[in-house]
């Protein structure tokens, strides 16, 4: 047997494209999620069960994927040394940003690109509707809810 090297173009293509899938697919799961954290935490209103699941999708999106991305490709040290010598600014920036630019473009290519086609499928309700339909149907005492 042979062992199939990969071209490294593709390499860094499904290297880029993975982690923008899985994070596409977390950010698709995460306001059933966030909904039902606040429907456990008491809230009855579905209108301000909305709200709560918009702000903390917002303040998600904002800490764990802009935040998470910034930390990880060290663009928050150049904060760090752009306060350490102010007049260095376009060079640090010159340096830094383009670290966390593949990121961004690709995340904003791929939302862009997949946003109608996730929107008319939802993907997320395809799954669960069934099992919802499914569960209708079973004796309550196999009911998995309290």
């Amino acid at each position: 047997m042979h062992d199939h090297v990969m071209s490294p173009r593709v390499r860094d293509v499904l290297s880029s494209f993975i982690p923008m899938l899985v994070l596409k697919g977390f950010m698709s799961l995460l306001p059933y999620l966030l909904g039902a954290m606040a429907t456990m935490e008491g809230i009855e209103a579905h209108s301000w069960i909305c709200v709560r699941v918009l702000n903390r999708h917002c303040f998600f999106q904002i800490i764990n994927v802009f935040l998470g991305v910034a930390v990880s490709t060290g663009v928050l040290l150049v904060v760090v040394q752009v306060a350490d010598a102010p007049t260095s600014l376009a060079h640090i920036l010159g340096e830094a940003v383009p670290r966390a630019a593949d990121f961004f473009v690709n995340y904003v290519c791929l939302s862009a690109l997949t946003w109608f086609p996730m929107e008319l499928c939802d993907p997320v309700q395809l799954v669960l509707v069934p099992l919802q339909v499914l569960a209708s149907y079973l004796p309550t005492w196999m009911c998995l809810c309290v």
